[in-house]
């Protein structure tokens, strides 16, 4: 028997800039520069069932919207203003913000081990390290003053569960350990320019 696949279109009023899902992929999360949206997917039907809005002026989701795979209730955003929005989709609520970067946040990324741990990556060249339990961000890492920070991801493996990654304007693949913000622990050229 054939898998039946599904075409749902959903129009928006802007670009979307990112989307994510939930860890049983039974909701996504998508951004717009003014808007974040949530919708259930089910037999085949696609719901709306959460939306954040702010003004055109605030413009402040910027492309990176990250699910956490520990905590059905957390949703993490960029900005364009260097800061990262946490809020639940279930109720809508802003749970809390950190404003660390000096420009546009370019990823986020929750940890696949510890449901309080996220960084995010920036323009600016840094990478910050959130432990959601307290109220500012815990740690900063410098990847080269003059490389914009592309995307980050947590290792998936329990044995490198403080092990992340993250890539660079310059083409360069860092490996960094949550616990020496100092310097990566590996790097490497993978292109001769920009990652996306």
């Amino acid at each position: 028997m054939r898998n039946k696949r599904h075409m749902i279109i959903h129009q928006t009023t802007e670009p979307l800039d990112a989307l994510c899902t939930n860890k049983d992929r039974s909701r996504i999360a998508i951004t717009g520069r003014t808007v974040v949206k949530v919708f259930s997917s089910y037999d085949g039907k696609f719901e709306l069932i959460a939306e954040r809005n702010k003004p055109r002026k605030t413009m402040y989701f910027s492309g990176s919207i990250a699910w956490c795979p520990l905590r059905e209730n957390l949703i993490a955003v960029t900005s364009s203003v260097g800061a990262i929005y946490l809020w639940d989709p279930e109720t809508t609520h802003m749970e809390c913000s950190y404003k660390a970067h000096k420009q546009l946040v370019t990823k986020v990324c929750f940890s696949e081990f510890n449901e309080n741990i996220l960084v995010s990556g920036s323009k600016d060249s840094t990478v910050w390290l959130y432990d959601l339990r307290c109220a500012e961000p815990s740690l900063c890492f410098a990847s080269n003053q003059d490389d914009s920070i592309r995307d980050i991801q947590f290792c998936m493996e329990s044995k490198l569960q403080d092990t992340f990654v993250t890539a660079g304007d310059s083409g360069t693949i860092r490996f960094w350990d949550a616990r020496r913000p100092d310097k990566p622990s590996k790097e490497f050229i993978a292109h001769s320019s920009q990652i996306y």
